[in-house]
């Protein structure tokens, strides 16, 4: 079995008596430092995830072209602002019967999570 620490850098690698230097070293930055992108989207998601449960959302499928929300038949959303939604929105938005609501997006761009939270924001304005 490969050691964990192979693959770290000689200035890394662990000395036996000094392992908490080390793992301090991984796993704490500068204050004045970004967090790596992998962290910032991480933590972008569990944001989402907050406002997701707290609209009732059973599920969500978030890709480039379009987001899905399976929503709980006690959404705090109201039928009629989703109805005026819908309609105003061009063929963006659309509902079915089984409780989902389908934002498309047609311009180019963006990844799951960057609609995902658009949705969001485009919902926020229906006073939710």
């Amino acid at each position: 079995m490969p050691n964990l620490f192979d693959a770290l850098p000689p200035d890394l690698e662990p000395r036996r008596a000094s392992s908490d230097l080390v793992s301090h070293r991984l796993f704490t930055r500068p204050a004045n430092e970004a967090p790596p992108e992998a962290a910032a989207q991480f933590i972008r998601l569990m944001r989402l995830k907050t406002e997701l449960r707290r609209l009732r959302v059973l599920g969500c499928e978030a890709t480039a072209p379009q987001v899905k929300l399976h929503l709980r038949e006690d959404t705090p959303l109201d039928p009629v602002k989703l109805r005026t939604l819908i309609v105003k929105g061009g063929g963006l938005w659309r509902a079915t019967p089984d409780m989902r609501l389908v934002r498309v997006f047609k311009e180019p761009g963006g990844n799951g999570l960057t609609r995902a939270e658009h949705m969001l924001a485009e919902l926020a304005t229906l006073g939710v």
